[in-house]
């Protein structure tokens, strides 16, 4: 739909969803640069002078594309694993999977997919969401009626934790004996099978070929992403922790720039662990390569983790359960000194706060960073708060 810079093109729709409650449908909508200039009848711009009229899209429903705030460029190359949600979810080549309703037939879903795979690979699903189920915790157990001879992951739906079987814990030698934050041990004193946060999932995510940075390094990646985005009408989405490197940098500008290609993409640089003053620098050079396609140059921090696995930190009175507060993936101090280097820098942040606690902490640092380093215009967003 290249213009003209003054042509006024009127595209006539069957319906258009404005979105807009004052109007919430119409027939025609008229642009101009490549902004809108009225919605409406046939009629809509004729004030603002000589109109072109397109009826290409005249059978079709129109509305404006949506802004997914907090995505994930796996979104699309994480269905080369097993789907064990619990909602029906569609895949980047259109095809519907039903979700799981109940523990069982996870595990006999993923039995009947067990029986396919070569002898030895690891059998690695993903989407489960415990809120939904009534019963039993997904344990060891349940993933051991699958197979005692592969290891068996399941990746949580908030990727904060993952549960496996006895044979994947024989892999990364989790025992009675191991004393590491994250690996869950029942009232017998060996693990659970529920691994809780990066430190203590990275071990077997890495014997197991679960990378997620790798799982982005290719352009199939970007444009599977890409697809998962235009078939549910998303036209600007994030990717809220991007592990960027120069070569990557280069590869999305890349993609980004194809003719076909449906999205504005929004990465930011994932800093947790990292040098603040030499991320701060990164993002901002990374800033200056943006283009319409691809907007840089924000960066995201995670402090904690997730409230469905208890790894959230929140203050009291705690966890209904009694479950101990949660865990933290960057110190209170670390915190504080990522968040003083980025508004210093003006660099904007996306921070992942998911319990009361977490926030609390984020807050004061981003306060106290104002006071040292005032900048007008900071937009700095506490994801989940």
């Amino acid at each position: 739909m290249r213009q003209n810079a003054d042509q006024i093109t009127v595209f006539k729709a069957r319906t258009i969803l404005t979105m807009d409650p004052n109007r919430p449908e119409a027939t025609h909508v008229a642009v101009k640069n490549g902004h809108i200039l009225a919605v409406g009848g046939a009629d809509c711009a004729d004030q603002w002078g000589t109109v072109t009229h397109d009826e290409r899209f005249a059978d079709q429903v129109l509305m404006p594309g949506l802004i997914e705030g907090h995505a994930h460029m796996m979104a699309g190359i994480i269905w080369n694993f097993f789907y064990a949600g619990f909602h029906d979810r569609m895949d980047p080549q259109g095809k519907w999977w039903k979700g799981k309703p109940d523990l069982a037939t996870v595990v006999a879903d993923l039995k009947d997919i067990e029986k396919t795979l070569p002898e030895g690979a690891p059998l690695v699903g993903w989407g489960l969401d415990p809120i939904f189920f009534t019963g039993e915790r997904l344990s060891k157990k349940h993933l051991d009626a699958i197979s005692t001879t592969r290891p068996v992951v399941i990746m949580y739906a908030n990727f904060h934790l993952m549960g496996v079987n006895s044979k994947a814990l024989e892999m990364v030698g989790y025992d009675r004996h191991t004393n590491a934050e994250g690996v869950v041990k029942g009232a017998d004193g060996t693990p659970t099978g529920e691994l809780q946060e990066m430190a203590a999932m990275f071990p077997l995510m890495r014997r197991c070929g679960i990378d997620f940075r790798q799982m982005t390094k290719t352009e199939d990646a970007i444009r599977t992403y890409a697809e998962v985005c235009r078939r549910t009408g998303v036209t600007t989405a994030t990717d809220l922790y991007a592990q960027l490197e120069d070569e990557d940098v280069a590869r999305l500008l890349k993609v980004t720039s194809e003719k076909s290609f449906p999205i504005r993409l929004v990465p930011a640089l994932g800093v947790a662990g990292t040098n603040p003053a030499e991320s701060a620098e990164l993002a901002l050079r990374y800033k200056a390569k943006s283009t319409e396609r691809l907007r840089l140059g924000s960066v995201k921090l995670m402090t904690d983790g997730s409230i469905q696995g208890w790894t959230a930190r929140v203050k009291w009175p705690g966890y209904v359960g009694g479950q101990p507060n949660g865990i933290w993936n960057m110190s209170p101090e670390e915190i504080h000194a990522m968040v003083d280097a980025m508004q210093a820098a003006g660099v904007q942040m996306n921070i992942h706060t998911n319990g009361d606690e977490a926030s609390a902490v984020t807050l004061e640092a981003i306060a106290r960073a104002a006071r040292r380093h005032p900048w007008r215009d900071a937009r700095h967003i506490l994801q989940h708060a």
